[in-house]
């Protein structure tokens, strides 16, 4: 059975060079599990519109002890320690 493709990926999961390139979007892959980009593609307004809209949210999930606490603990298990 083939794996699904999507605009942006090629095949499911798959990054792709060239799909990207025509979007507008520089980089490199590395590997399939990791893509290394040009943030200077993404305007400064883009980034402040969407950190104004995220700060709040985030501001609200650390104010929490359990939260931080669940971060912290996935953090260790990312890093294998």
């Amino acid at each position: 059975m083939k794996e699904p493709r999507t605009p942006e990926t090629g095949a499911a999961g798959e990054m792709n060079n060239e799909r990207l390139e025509m979007q507008g979007i520089s980089g490199n892959i590395e590997n399939e599990n990791e893509y290394v980009y040009d943030t200077s593609a993404v305007p400064d307004s883009v980034i402040e519109t969407l950190a104004r809209e995220f700060l709040p949210q985030l501001s609200e999930f650390y104010s929490k002890e359990e939260n931080r606490k669940a971060f912290e603990e996935w953090i260790r298990k990312r890093d294998g320690k």
